[in-house]
């Protein structure tokens, strides 16, 4: 039998998600001290989504940027003054905090083709190149195929990325596709649509766009 060592902890200590957790669990439960195993699952499950979903794909999408930035010079240039106008070009930000950043609205808004390159390379490279949905309800589709309640269809996300019709030239790598106008409805899925879509998706891209940004504005790449 597993048993959990409850202590009192107020919100304002809490110093991560999983504290978070099991904080709200002790307030909710009072008198359940001993964890069940749907409960365990559930934990399980969250921090799991926080460290893989949360963190997982948001690298990979700046590996993929700088490797674009890497094979192209002009790109890396306008990034690199981009982040110097906000960030500055000689300010060491390692030995400064984080109430010391800009704000979201006087700087990190000014971040634009930041932002742009990284949602270019969430389409050029899909991190998450598929999903798989469960069908609740009949569904027929334009060509006469119904999909039965039940029935699970996998919807390729990265075949429509690549969609020529919605993305000419969709090999090359344009962060401007991004600058200054939306994308099709449903054409750039990245965080997927509707009420599952993503609920990271605007931290993810503010932080990736912070973390690309003073990168390029303290070292070169090559």
């Amino acid at each position: 039998q597993q048993q959990q060592q409850t202590t009192t902890r107020d919100d304002k200590d809490c110093c991560d998600v999983l504290d978070v957790i099991l904080n709200h669990y002790e307030k909710e439960y009072p008198n359940q001290p001993i964890l069940s195993r749907r409960h365990v699952l559930q934990f399980r499950d969250e921090v799991k989504t926080f460290v893989l979903a949360g963190h997982e794909t948001s690298a990979a999408m700046m590996t993929w940027d700088l490797l674009e930035m890497v094979c192209s010079d002009s790109l890396m240039n306008e990034i690199s003054e981009e982040a110097f106008s906000v960030f500055g070009k000689d300010k060491d930000w390692s030995k400064l905090g984080p109430k010391d950043l800009p704000s979201r609205e006087e700087g990190l808004s000014k971040l634009i083709l930041s932002e742009a390159s990284l949602k270019e390379s969430l389409r050029k490279y899909s991190v998450v190149p598929i999903v798989a949905r469960k069908c609740i309800t009949p569904m027929e589709f334009d060509n006469g195929v119904v999909v039965q309640p039940g029935h699970s269809f996998i919807i390729n996300i990265q075949a429509i990325h690549h969609d020529p019709t919605a993305w000419p030239d969709p090999m090359r790598f344009d962060p401007r596709r991004f600058v200054d106008k939306k994308p099709e409805p449903f054409s750039f899925l990245p965080f997927i649509e509707g009420p599952r879509n993503c609920l990271g998706q605007h931290l993810a891209l503010l932080e990736s766009k912070m973390v690309v940004s003073l990168l390029c504005q303290r070292y070169e790449f090559r």
